[in-house]
């Protein structure tokens, strides 16, 4: 009897252990899934606060409604570098509205935007561009008439 009781002792002993040691090896697996996540998205978030950081300090963007055109135009600078960039025109109630453009400059770091092209009312203006090996990031809205 005092085998059967040592034996039922160690075979719980050990299912414990076994249990713990699963625990552990899930635990850890998840904790560094975790990890890795959160390092890609301070990565993302801190490209994106620098790119803001860098528009804001040139005084970023304007965009303004002129028919039959909307302007976008990029803040000045002593440079004739190319500038190589995007603009997303977002409409918030419907994504067939939306409308993504090229950015093209002219020699003012202006683009002219056909009217026609846009379709909805309210956009949120998102414009990403690289000058001088920066890259620059804003948004802002416009209501068309």
């Amino acid at each position: 009897m005092n085998w059967g009781k040592a034996l039922l002792i160690i075979i719980l002993v050990f299912c414990a252990f076994l249990i713990y040691s699963i625990n552990k090896i899930n635990h850890r697996g998840h904790t560094d899934f975790i990890a890795q996540i959160d390092i890609e998205n301070y990565q993302r978030c801190k490209e994106q606060l620098i790119s803001i950081e860098n528009a804001q300090k040139d005084h970023s963007f304007k965009v303004v409604q002129a028919d039959p055109f909307v302007v976008i135009e990029l803040p000045k600078n002593d440079s004739d570098e190319h500038i190589v960039g995007e603009i997303l025109f977002y409409c918030s109630y419907d994504a067939d509205l939306d409308k993504h453009i090229q950015l093209v400059l002219d020699k003012n770091r202006q683009q002219l935007i056909p009217r026609s092209w846009l379709q909805a009312k309210g956009y949120l203006v998102k414009v990403g561009w690289i000058d001088h090996n920066e890259w620059h990031y804003d948004e802002k809205y416009i209501i068309l008439k």
